[in-house]
């Protein structure tokens, strides 16, 4: 494969978003059917595994498209759900040490990333910060839209 055809692969995000909501859907359907795996901690550890890796994944891919703070965002929201792990799971003193790191730099990366966005849509042009509300609101819609779906799914199929 020439240099050419790997660029134009790394720069097209959209495998990545699909691979990125793979791993979201996979861990939803794992936190629906907690004994998926027979055993609720392993069903628990790879749900959260996948969900880490889905929304990291899905603010790296998102920040292809337009280098908003997206990844920020993901990185942030990852390190606080780990944060929020180790925090429950755990009753020693110095893990809690560990989570109290990570949800420093959970909110570091979520604020970091959340005024990246906000910086963008306010002073760019106005035809521009339309364009961006616009794409932000169609892309929440879908997103809702499609957890919509799926838990019509999931109500038909009796697993919720």
């Amino acid at each position: 494969m020439n240099d050419e055809a790997k660029d134009k692969k790394r720069k097209n995000p959209l495998s990545g978003i699909a691979l990125a909501f793979t791993f979201l859907i996979i861990s939803l359907i794992l936190f629906l059917i907690p004994d998926f795996f027979k055993s609720i901690i392993a069903t628990r550890i790879v749900m959260f595994i996948f969900a880490v890796i889905g929304i990291c994944g899905l603010g790296f891919e998102l920040n292809k498209i337009k280098k908003i703070g997206f990844d920020n965002l993901g990185v942030g929201i990852s390190l606080g759900i780990i944060g929020v792990i180790i925090y429950y799971f755990s009753p020693i003193w110095w893990l809690n040490i560990v989570a109290f790191v990570l949800f420093f730099f959970s909110t570091y990366g979520i604020l970091l990333g959340l005024i990246s966005i906000l910086k963008i849509i306010i002073f760019s042009e106005i035809s521009l910060k339309k364009e961006l509300i616009k794409k932000i609101l169609i892309f929440l819609g879908q997103i809702f839209g499609i957890s919509l779906v799926i838990l019509q799914i999931l109500k038909l199929l009796k697993i919720l």
